[in-house]
């Protein structure tokens, strides 16, 4: 019986693993390239002193090249999903349409911006029919594995294809993937990282302040 009840845990723990955000990484643990700032208090939010991650361009829902540099004048947070996520992906989503409600007339200083890890299957349409569920606002960007090779540095990602268990399918599968969210702010420097759980109302009460302190700290 309790051989039965630890396979039943670790069967738990792994499901739990492949399906769900990655854990709060410490900032020894950051791959960002950029310096932390130390002594700050944990709030969800991890800061960085200013540094330029590599610009790069993907496609964007109507076919058009898009590159991170289009969106200087403005901050802009970076989600890596994708669409055929079962649950972080959507929550997120979510949570981006609260955070430009809570916004308010400061919504149109911040690109909310989707970019998918799923070139196989996330094309720009599907993209952007994904987003349009929840927010038309949000920018959709299909993914480009050469592009993620060379910025995966600058954004500590990480992504894994896992097959689904019984399927004979390749197109089944799901992807383990960094689930943070990363600011840009309007000069282009990587500034913070928003890690995974924290809330919409903290989000959006962090960037109203940098808005209003033009603060890229």
């Amino acid at each position: 019986m309790l051989g039965t009840l630890l396979v039943g845990i670790v069967a738990t723990f792994s499901s739990f693993y492949t399906h769900s955000p990655t854990a709060p990484i410490a900032p020894s643990a950051v791959g960002s390239g950029a310096a932390i700032i130390q002594g700050q208090a944990y709030t969800g939010i991890t800061n960085f002193s200013s540094s330029q991650p590599k610009d790069f361009t993907l496609t964007g829902t109507s076919g058009q090249p898009v590159s991170l540099s289009d969106f200087r004048g403005k901050f802009t947070i970076i989600y890596f999903g994708y669409i055929n996520c079962p649950d972080i992906c959507q929550a997120t989503m979510l949570n981006f349409k609260q955070i430009r409600q809570l916004l308010g007339e400061k919504a149109d200083q911040v690109n909310l911006t989707f970019i998918s890890v799923d070139p196989q299957r996330d094309t720009p349409q599907v993209i952007g029919d994904y987003i349009a569920k929840f927010d038309p606002a949000i920018i959709g960007l299909a993914g480009d594995l050469a592009v993620f090779d060379m910025i995966k540095n600058n954004y500590d990602l990480e992504f894994l294809q896992v097959p689904v268990e019984g399927s004979p399918s390749q197109t089944e599968y799901l992807i383990s993937h960094t689930s943070d969210l990363f600011l840009v702010d309007k000069d282009g420097n990587l500034t913070a990282r928003y890690l995974t759980g924290i809330d919409p109302q903290s989000t959006a009460t962090d960037l109203l302040q940098r808005i209003a302190n033009n603060s890229y700290q």
